[in-house]
């Protein structure tokens, strides 16, 4: 009877303390979030996000080099979820367009070929926006 009575004892006691260090685990964690800036907050990215922060990141393209430069965008519109906006920014002085339009091209594969890495190719749709480079 003594022996059930220490285990039921124990029991208690083990599970208070797991209980006192759940909530000080739980609370701290809490607290640390409500202290966080903006930009250190969790986000879960959408897909498209997801891919263009992919192929943004695979190389640079200086806008000072070849007179053009070219981005990748989700785009937010609403019916447009789906959508991967390439953005070609260029020097009308400089940019070689056969040269840009080749690039062009290559950059409408890459999506198609990350997107099929994904298995996103069946709904990826890409649209490109082209402008000269404007100075405010």
């Amino acid at each position: 009877m003594k022996k059930n009575i220490c285990r039921i004892a124990t029991a208690i006691t083990i599970l208070g303390i797991a209980t006192v260090l759940f909530l000080y685990i739980h609370t701290d964690k809490t607290n640390a979030a409500n202290i966080r800036q903006e930009g250190g907050m969790p986000y879960t990215p959408t897909r498209t996000e997801w891919l263009t922060v992919t192929l943004n990141s695979l190389g640079e393209n200086d806008l000072r080099g070849f007179g053009f430069s070219i981005s990748y965008h989700p785009d937010r519109r609403l019916g447009h979820e789906n959508t991967i906006r390439i953005s070609c920014i260029y020097l009308p002085a400089k940019a070689n367009r056969k040269v840009m339009n080749e690039t062009m091209q290559i950059a409408r594969n890459l999506v198609m070929q990350h997107a099929k890495i994904y298995g996103w190719e069946t709904w990826v749709k890409i649209e490109e926006k082209v402008e000269p480079f404007k100075t405010y």
